[in-house]
């Protein structure tokens, strides 16, 4: 596949980890434009170029796709990793849907300007986020267990937990995880040593 990809995101984790992981995945060729806050907030030209006024946003043979969920299942379909079935799809979908909820929490909490409210805020964050990684594992283990988390095959739901989890925990707190995600955790590990290897050095953002 030589058509070029160009996803434009922020430099930041957030909706544009997932994508910039699948084309890094697929080696695809891709340019990975990382749009500064001024350009985006001062340049209303730039922002304007794409439908609605959002990142990230995949220019793709001509086209520009929008919406995190839609360019993620999108490029899943087109590099044939979004599941088997409609059972394993809906997997994938939950999860993604997930990933969305648990960003909501840090987004509730950054804008929140009580400090009383703020703590409360927090500390519900930590235990929802604390909560899907435990709903997580458990699918996980009703699943097999297996090499991925869908069985024998690897799919968006690997590149899903190997990029969500870190991206959460370091927005969210860093609050300790391991106790209950042990199986999850050596999953997590063999994704990073293998299909994603060298991506979380090159294209993961810390939080600060």
């Amino acid at each position: 596949m030589c058509e070029k990809f160009v996803l434009h995101y922020f430099p930041l984790n957030g909706r544009g980890i997932i994508p910039r992981a699948i084309l890094y995945y697929a080696k695809a060729n891709w340019v990975d434009n990382v749009i500064g806050s001024d350009e985006w907030f001062n340049d209303k030209k730039f922002s304007n170029l794409f439908e609605f006024h959002r990142a990230p946003v995949l220019e793709y043979k001509g086209k520009k796709l929008c919406q995190s969920m839609a360019i993620i299942i999108y490029l899943s379909q087109l590099f044939n990793i979004y599941g088997r079935d409609i059972d394993e799809q809906y997997e994938i979908n939950s999860l993604l849907n997930s990933y969305e909820e648990l960003l909501e929490n840090f987004r509730k909490w950054n804008f929140c300007e009580d400090p009383a409210k703020k703590e409360t805020l927090k500390q519900a964050g930590i235990d929802e986020f604390k909560l899907y990684i435990d709903r997580y594992e458990k699918r996980y283990q009703r699943l097999g267990n297996g090499p991925y988390y869908l069985g024998d095959h690897f799919s968006t739901a690997d590149i899903y937990l190997a990029c969500a989890i870190p991206t959460l925990h370091d927005i969210l707190w860093k609050p300790d995880i391991d106790e209950v995600m042990p199986n999850l955790k050596k999953l997590l590990e063999r994704i990073r040593e293998n299909e994603l290897k060298g991506f979380f050095d090159n294209y993961f953002y810390h939080h600060n």
